[in-house]
């Protein structure tokens, strides 16, 4: 059969923070999800992998007051689906922000995780 693939179309964006912000949900369905494609075998049914430990963002070269932990990975669809017709499907995924404590350091977070499909 083709092999499945996946490809970022569009990344997890908490937006902007300050010091005091309550944690931050962004679910699948939110603008900000990130977004990713699926392309495989027509009508194929595929299982979703998402992180199920905690990712860590970091500003600069990370260290006290300069990172903030994203948990509680979600997906649209949930864990698994079929491919369409033409091998296809969209893959949205949310996360949970950490709050943001006295003394985090102001700057420009970021962090890499994976998601994996498979047959």
């Amino acid at each position: 059969i083709q092999a499945i693939a996946i490809s970022k179309v569009s990344d997890l964006n908490f937006g902007f923070g300050a010091i005091g912000d309550a944690a931050k949900v962004i679910l699948p369905a939110n603008a900000a999800a990130a977004v990713f494609n699926i392309t495989g075998q027509p009508n194929q049914a595929f299982t979703i992998q998402l992180p199920t430990t905690t990712v860590t963002m970091i500003t600069g070269a990370g260290g006290a007051g300069r990172t903030i932990n994203v948990t509680t990975f979600t997906s649209t669809p949930a864990s698994t689906s079929t491919l369409s017709g033409t091998g296809t499907a969209t893959l949205r995924v949310g996360a949970t922000r950490a709050a943001i404590p006295t003394g985090q350091i102001a700057g420009a977070y970021t962090a890499i995780f994976t998601v994996s499909v498979i047959y």
